[in-house]
């Protein structure tokens, strides 16, 4: 086959996958999927859901730490967590500040239950 042959026949076939390509990406249909659960934007979570495992620390006198469990109901659902006293109050002192501060962000959101209550405490510090 002659070179000239050869470059129409790459050009037909570049030519070619590039307009499948193109048609591919312009088929879009609307998604007929009707959820059996009613999802609200208000939950918290993966997909909306609330978490489910709460956090029970315990100070164990014998070893001298704090002992972080994770729980659903009466099942650990995590490996403990152990911390010392210093390590716990660095520990407590980051997730009170997380805390705080959502709380504020939370209070700007008027439309939220409980927003007025919480926008009193935003008011400006007086000198």
């Amino acid at each position: 086959m002659s070179p000239f042959f050869k470059r129409i026949f790459l050009v037909l076939l570049i030519t070619l996958a590039v307009s499948s390509a193109t048609y591919g990406q312009n088929n879009t249909q609307k998604d007929s999927t009707n959820l059996r659960y009613n999802f609200k934007n208000t939950q918290k979570g993966g997909l909306y859901l609330d978490d489910l495992a709460k956090k029970e620390i315990v100070f164990d006198k014998l070893l001298n730490k704090y002992v972080i469990v994770e729980k659903i109901g009466n099942y650990a659902t995590r490996t403990p967590i152990y911390l010392t006293p210093k390590e716990y109050q660095q520990y407590r002192l980051k997730r009170d500040m997380l805390q705080y501060f959502k709380d504020k962000v939370s209070a700007t959101n008027s439309k939220k239950k409980g927003a007025k209550l919480a926008q009193k405490d935003l008011s400006l510090i007086h000198i």
